[in-house]
């Protein structure tokens, strides 16, 4: 699972290698070229989001760095989105092709 915006090493900005889930709780990781290492995970119900997490990357962009984070799943929680801190100069554009969006349904857990 990948963003569809490329980083400056050709690959996509946020890889996400590892997904599992087990009794309740989310094991996600892989590796992204994000601001300061910051790689950030919502947890949505539809449109609303219902819990956030934040880890660090193992280095920060303009360099790969390897991150893995482990998160109790809100029962209601139906999508994880693996994204990066958002500035308020940012377009919305640019946001959405750098983030990875996981179903939580039943095949995917």
């Amino acid at each position: 699972m990948k963003s569809l915006s490329l980083a400056s090493d050709g690959r996509p900005v946020i890889e996400v290698t590892r997904f599992r889930v087990r009794n309740g709780v989310l094991t996600i990781g892989g590796s992204a070229v994000v601001y300061e290492g910051n790689v950030m995970l919502s947890l949505t119900h539809g449109t609303k989001m219902v819990a956030r997490h934040s880890c660090q990357a193992s280095t920060g962009g303009p360099e790969r760095g390897e991150w893995v984070a482990e998160i109790a799943l809100p029962k209601n929680a139906d999508t994880v989105v693996v994204h990066q801190e958002v500035m308020e100069e940012t377009p919305a554009e640019f946001t959405a092709a750098e983030e990875v969006r996981i179903s939580l349904n039943a095949e995917n857990v």
